[in-house]
């Protein structure tokens, strides 16, 4: 398979900061992460152990847990108290195999849902238990699994799998991108699903996409016979605010 490359690693928000601090960064799970900052790993220990020290998780999954029972299953599996666990508190805590060995580590976070407005031209991020998105509302995107959109290529209308921090535009299933068209594909190098691996292409579409009320027109994608669905990422949302609110199962791209 292709090696990672800078063009063809994601970015977290906090790229830019880690880059203005001297961070040495290396490919991590398809992301370009800091391994090491300028005043040394001795310094940082320091920092952390007698000040405080921020770790920047934006490649980390996330899993949302709903129903009667969720904290009392999750607490089975970990070695943590979670049921006890305040609202909008947080707890580290690790997945264990049978015998008690640690497989990974996990941050546990106990939150009502709410309604979260995602602002990409002006970069900031709001949240509020107060405000709703109603499914009938003008431009509103109601969804069955959780954060599917309806997409429109040209006169094909498709779903798409909204992930507001991937860094690209879109990522097309090579079936998917054989039926819209496009510029001859090139290589983009590898990229990452999951656990595994997967090689891209990438590829100019005229389009026009449109998702709610934005419309983009000769847009840079990415293309794999390894990727399931479409995905519609950070890259389309630039010049939109995005609102999501998961009780009423609803999403708003508001272009500017």
């Amino acid at each position: 398979m292709s090696a990672d490359t800078p063009s063809t690693l994601l970015h977290t928000p906090l790229h830019a900061l880690h880059l203005e601090l001297g961070a040495r960064m290396v490919p991590f799970a398809g992301y370009a992460m800091p391994v090491q900052y300028p005043a040394g790993v001795m310094a940082e220990h320091r920092q952390c152990r007698h000040e405080a020290a921020l770790f920047d998780v934006s490649h980390m999954g996330q899993i949302l847990l709903r129903g009667d029972g969720a904290a009392a299953a999750l607490e089975s599996l970990v070695p943590v108290d979670v049921v006890d666990l305040g609202m909008d508190r947080q707890r580290y805590g690790f997945f264990t195999n049978a015998r008690g060995g640690l497989l990974d580590d996990l941050m546990i976070t106990r939150r009502e849902d709410g309604l979260l407005v995602i602002d990409y031209p002006r970069r900031t991020l709001s949240f509020s238990r107060t405000l709703a998105l109603s499914p009938s509302a003008p431009g509103a995107l109601p969804y069955e699994r959780a954060f599917r959109v309806p997409v429109a290529i040209g006169d094909l209308q498709v779903e798409g799998n909204l992930d507001t921090g991937a860094n690209v535009a879109f990522v097309l299933p090579q079936a998917l991108f054989d039926r819209v068209g496009g510029k001859a594909p090139r290589d983009a190098g590898g990229g990452q699903l999951a656990n595994t691996r997967i090689d891209t292409q990438s590829s100019i579409v005229a389009g026009p996409f449109r998702i709610g009320d934005a419309t983009l027109r000769d847009v840079e994608v990415r293309i794999s016979d390894r990727y399931p669905e479409l995905l519609v990422g950070a890259g389309a949302l630039q010049d939109s605010v995005v609102l999501i609110d998961q009780r009423s199962q609803a999403v708003a791209v508001c272009p500017e």
